[in-house]
């Protein structure tokens, strides 16, 4: 009778085999090229390969039991050992130098620093990169709290300034006043083309364009083509002044 024991597997390397035999206690058997070793009685099942002097196919794909030209997608090579292609981690798509450091994402997901995640975090916006498919979250501007499409492109404010159209700033400019948004943060809103200045809401004028002939008065928070009789407009922002009795205008 044979022992069950059975030594380790070998095989010769030769630059010109196309099959390479693996010696055991009880028999040899045959492994297929490009396999240096394979599990008894599975030939195609690599547990090694040769080296490049014998074929490109010299990467052990640990995973799968094969030998590749490069490591497939979802596998990554060993760093203290770059034949074998050892497996990622499920969560990430291609990886690099470890299974946890995720170079590129599933579809839904965006990479940040080596991690997939679902959404970046505060401060930061999924750009799209060449060559990745998975968004890569890069840093907003400094005076943004949240962004998209661009660092500039703020979509919220830090403390004690307030969004204005994409910018973050600490005083609402001309034609715009400052109001509250769907969640209670202040934000600077367009005023009515009516007005140059506006408060409280959009139709609340508080200074016109007194360059515009039509609507260069201002009169109770409207901006009219000329003040009411006994009224005048002031030079500097329209606002329609009572004249010094005993005038009418």
């Amino acid at each position: 009778f044979f022992s069950s024991r059975r030594r380790h597997t070998s095989c010769r390397e030769v630059s010109c085999a196309r099959r390479c035999v693996q010696e055991t206690a009880m028999a040899p058997s045959l492994c297929d090229f490009p396999c240096k070793t394979c599990q008894l009685g599975n030939p195609t099942w690599c547990t090694s390969c040769f080296s490049a002097a014998v074929t490109n196919f010299n990467s052990w794909d640990s995973n799968n039991l094969k030998c590749v030209d490069s490591c497939p997608i979802g596998t990554y090579n060993v760093p203290d050992n770059p034949l074998v292609c050892q497996k990622c981690d499920s969560n990430c798509l291609t990886c690099s130098l470890s299974a946890s450091n995720c170079t590129d994402c599933p579809a839904g997901s965006v990479l940040f620093f080596g991690r997939c995640i679902n959404i970046c975090p505060v401060g930061f916006y999924p750009s799209n990169n060449n060559g990745v498919r998975a968004p890569i979250c890069r840093n907003c501007s400094a005076n943004c709290l949240t962004c998209a499409q661009g660092p500039g492109f703020c979509t919220s404010c830090p403390n004690n300034t307030m969004l204005s159209d994409t910018s973050c700033v600490r005083a609402c400019p001309d034609s715009q006043f400052i109001g509250l948004d769907q969640n209670n943060n202040s934000r600077c809103f367009a005023c009515s083309s009516n007005c140059k200045n506006c408060r409280g809401s959009s139709t609340n004028c508080i200074a016109c364009d007194v360059t515009n002939p039509n609507k260069k008065a201002l009169s109770n928070g409207v901006c009219i083509a000329a003040c009411l009789s006994g009224y005048f407009p002031n030079p500097s922002d329209g606002n329609c002044i009572k004249c010094a009795d005993p005038c009418s205008q």
